[in-house]
């Protein structure tokens, strides 16, 4: 029996978990404080200890002021995401698709939306150009002074971003 404890303790001293324990009510606390929303709080918070799992190795070897330290850096930046992906959300308003969205929208039209969201400005914009009001491309490069192969090559890469976001749930 202590054997398995001693095994219990060695596992838990090679986890977040101790960390988890530690510093969950004060990095929730801070992450409400930046986002002014408990469900995004919560998400900044769930994201740090996430990527805590990922880089253990780098943290198990600091001392305990440093992994504090390293935990709240990494909720202010998990946080700084969520704002900056606010900032770039579209309301269907925006998109002047009021008339052409039903309520009863697709399992999949809520993924393009989503997908949409997610994407920088202006990869969202010019998929928006082409795919919503058909613009093509030389008219769009015209009109903001660029080479039809810029615009081209934005619109291969946002198309690219949303098939690994569905695919992964992360945009690349």
């Amino acid at each position: 029996m202590q054997q398995l404890t001693e095994i219990g303790k060695a596992r838990k001293r090679h986890t977040v978990e101790p960390l988890y324990l530690s510093y969950y009510n004060d990095l929730y606390r801070y992450a409400v404080s930046l986002l002014k929303n408990a469900d995004d709080a919560e998400d900044a918070v769930q994201t740090t200890f996430f990527y805590a799992v990922k880089r253990w190795i780098k943290l198990s070897g600091m001392k305990e002021s440093e992994r504090k330290n390293w935990l709240f850096a990494a909720l202010r930046n998990a946080a700084l995401d969520i704002i900056r992906r606010r900032k770039r959300e579209v309301s269907i308003e925006e998109l002047g698709l009021q008339e052409k969205v039903t309520c009863h929208m697709t399992r999949e039209k809520q993924e393009i939306l989503e997908a949409l969201n997610g994407l920088a400005r202006w990869h969202r914009d010019t998929l928006i150009e082409a795919y919503v009001f058909g613009r093509p491309s030389g008219e769009m490069a015209e009109r903001l002074g660029m080479k039809k192969n810029a615009i081209e090559k934005r619109i291969d890469r946002a198309k690219a971003a949303i098939r690994g976001w569905r695919r992964t749930g992360i945009y690349w």
